[in-house]
């Protein structure tokens, strides 16, 4: 049976102890559980979590590694979704566009659904962003603002068509990004501002599952 990992520390000289130790070996202070009871105090280090992880039981340990490893990919797919959302991908010269919530990005009212973006001017001059924003999709399915005249919530929160006029460096907040009947598989894997001649102005890559409405 394997040796039980010391789980304590002398207090006076904080050397690890053995449970049912009386004094400690490297002082000899007396660290009697029953007799000196706050002589001693837990030993929460590293070191001895990862003895005490290695001394359980294969099956516990292969079940908190795949806990472990579940969380590390989620984690990392988390951060390589949220880089890729607030990275510049340099799709245009003049404008940044940035997802908020990238992970989860969608507000949904019936068949309408919204994602808030916002956008910067990266120059050093006042510009003029003008142009329709579409979501485009794993598929190549690119969908507009779609027919918001019966929407009160598109109505209020979307932006059909922008026009916006960003100072030097000025970042507008909280643009209504909004189409309608969303594919009900796939993924968006884009925002798009594009111009009179459907040429982009503008970007922001995504990647995250259409919701399930």
């Amino acid at each position: 049976m394997p040796k039980k990992a010391k789980a304590w520390r002398c207090v006076a000289c904080k050397s690890s102890i053995a449970e049912d130790a009386y004094y400690c070996k490297k002082c000899g202070a007396l660290v009697s559980a029953d007799l000196a009871p706050d002589a001693r105090e837990k030993d929460t280090s590293f070191g001895t979590k990862l003895r005490q992880f290695w001394m359980i039981k294969p099956f516990q340990k292969l079940g908190w590694s795949a806990v472990a490893l579940a969380m590390i990919v989620a984690g990392g797919s988390y951060l390589l979704t949220l880089h890729k959302a607030i990275a510049d991908n340099n799709s245009s010269p003049i404008f940044h566009m940035i997802v908020d919530s990238p992970d989860k990005p969608f507000t949904c009212t019936r068949e309408y659904c919204q994602v808030t973006v916002r956008i910067i001017n990266k120059t050093g001059t006042p510009q003029k962003l003008v142009g329709i924003p579409y979501m485009e999709f794993d598929s190549h399915l690119s969908l507009g603002p779609g027919d918001l005249l019966n929407a009160t919530f598109a109505d209020n929160f979307c932006s059909q068509k922008l026009d916006l006029t960003l100072q030097p460096h000025q970042s507008k907040l909280y643009i209504g990004i909004c189409s309608q009947n969303l594919p009900k598989t796939g993924k968006v894997t884009s925002i798009q501002i594009l111009d009179a001649n459907k040429h982009l102005v503008v970007s922001a890559p995504l990647d995250v599952a259409t919701p399930h409405l």
